[in-house]
C-alpha cells in the first residue's frame, strides 16, 4: 500500500506488516525517515485525496469521508490539515 491507495481503511499494523516490519519498528523507522508518524502520514494523504474529491466531483461530503476512510472523524481532520 502507498500513496495510490489512501482510501482503504489501514493503521500502522497493516502497514507495517506490508514493509514486513513489526508495528514498532515500522512506526520508528518511517519517523526517522519522513520526520512523521504513520498515521499522520496517511491521515494526510486521505485529506489530499478528500480535497481533490472536493474540487473535482459533485460526491457529497458523508460519501467522501466513507471513501477516504474517516467517516467518523473526517471533519476534525480535515479541518486540522486545511486551517493554518
Amino acid at each position: 500500500m502507498g500513496p495510490a491507495a489512501p482510501e482503504r481503511t489501514a493503521d500502522v499494523t497493516d502497514l507495517a506488516a506490508h514493509a514486513r516490519m513489526s508495528a514498532r519498528s515500522f512506526a520508528r523507522t518511517f519517523t526517522l525517515e519522513t520526520g512523521t508518524s504513520p498515521m499522520k502520514w496517511l491521515n494526510a494523504a486521505r485529506v489530499d485525496h478528500a480535497r481533490e474529491l472536493l474540487e473535482t466531483t459533485g460526491t457529497s461530503i458523508d460519501d467522501i469521508a466513507v471513501r477516504c476512510g474517516t467517516p467518523a472523524n473526517f471533519r476534525q481532520h480535515f479541518r486540522r490539515a486545511t486551517v493554518e
